[in-house]
């Protein structure tokens, strides 16, 4: 397993979030999302994870290596979503597994002791003990509606991730409409912490100190509800 600090939140990052066109360089994408990442690590995110479907493979690799490079030196982690060789290239610590990725096991032996590996999961079936071997974390849902997804897009709601942090013998992350008081709602499910979109990127968008406000915010409603009020 990974070494480095549990992880309990993490941001999710593409150059549309960071601020970037969706027609804009390459090079100001990857301007962006150094920015963004390394704003994050200051704000105190556990993990970054570059997850920009629209990214040729060169660009994706050249974005995790700036983005790696630009939060060395402080406790933040970036992984890279589903390219387990984009993250090798890019210098990343690990990569984040979709629910239809290959298992874990077979990556571990190729990146390492060290790497961070976490995986997507949608139901408590999904937690079987050869789905969660070598992975660090799993990051549940939908949980709460959420804008990054279409009209209609399944609910797994409350239930469902307290069915799935009792089914799965690893940290759980809640993701889907995550909110900074909602944190304490998937904290008392079982949730080991959150990942998100959305609530990183408009706090980026408003500057100021509204990103550290959110991460701590975020971290006092894991810690527990007397801890956030």
């Amino acid at each position: 397993m990974s070494e480095g600090a549990p992880v309990r939140i993490m941001a999710i990052a593409a150059a549309r979030t960071a601020g970037a066109a969706p027609d804009a360089a390459p090079e100001t994408q990857v301007s962006a999302l150094v920015a963004y990442a390394r704003a994050l690590a200051m704000a105190g995110v556990d993990v970054v994870q570059l997850r920009d479907l629209g990214m040729t493979s060169g660009l994706l690799a050249l974005s995790a290596r700036s983005m790696a490079d630009a939060i060395e030196g402080t406790a933040t982690r970036l992984v890279v979503n589903d390219r387990a060789d984009v993250a090798v290239a890019g210098r990343a610590a690990g990569v984040h597994l979709r629910a239809v990725s290959m298992p874990a096991r077979r990556l571990r032996p190729v990146l390492g002791p060290r790497a961070l590996i976490g995986r997507s999961m949608h139901a408590p079936a999904d937690a079987g003990p050869l789905d969660v071997e070598g992975v660090d974390y799993v990051i549940f849902g939908t949980v709460f509606p959420s804008g990054s997804k279409p009209d209609g897009h399944p609910v797994a709601g409350l239930d469902a991730l307290e069915a799935q942090c009792r089914a799965t013998p690893r940290p759980v992350l809640a993701v889907g409409g995550i909110t900074v008081r909602r944190c304490a709602d998937v904290a008392a499910r079982g949730a080991a912490g959150v990942a998100a979109i959305g609530v990183f990127a408009e706090a980026w968008q408003r500057g100021g100190g509204a990103l550290e406000d959110v991460v701590a915010g975020m971290r006092a409603w894991l810690n527990g509800p007397e801890a956030g009020r």
